[in-house]
């Protein structure tokens, strides 16, 4: 059994401006109950246990502000120029991927996320036993920046 998926979309960038699509910029998530190695791209409808999404690696930084509606923000990698931690946030609507798209690290954009996904918390440097809320993990990186 396969223990991951691939979120799929054209994404740019932020280093070499480059474009690249599917599969190559590896932003693997483990959100769905039974990952196959599928590509899931925007329009797909994920079959999740919302409930539980915190076992599926995820951290929660913030409650949805509609009901049926979450975002995630993912890492990956420019198969072009290597760089690794780029940034995207997917969102989802009524078990629907409505958007995947490439976005700068900022306070504004973290802000923005309900869930931080497991290569984001290594990348912010955020402990496992994080508990808190998405304010105080800004307030934590302005510290830090």
């Amino acid at each position: 059994m396969s223990t991951f998926d691939y979120f799929s979309s054209v994404l740019t960038c932020t280093s070499c401006g480059q474009a690249c699509d599917s599969i190559s910029s590896n932003m693997q998530t483990k959100i769905r109950l039974r990952p196959s190695l599928s590509e899931l791209s925007v329009g797909d409808h994920l079959e999740v246990d919302w409930q539980d999404i915190c076992s599926a690696g995820y951290l929660k930084v913030s409650e949805p502000s509609a009901v049926n509606t979450i975002s995630l923000l993912e890492t990956w990698e420019c198969p072009n120029c290597g760089k690794i931690f780029n940034w995207a946030l997917v969102e989802i609507n009524n078990g629907n991927i409505q958007s995947i798209r490439e976005i700068e690290l900022s306070l504004e954009n973290l802000g923005k996320a309900n869930y931080i996904s497991e290569e984001c918390r290594y990348t912010l440097n955020t402990p496992v036993d994080y508990d808190s809320t998405v304010e105080e993990l800004i307030s934590s990186l302005r510290r830090v920046n």
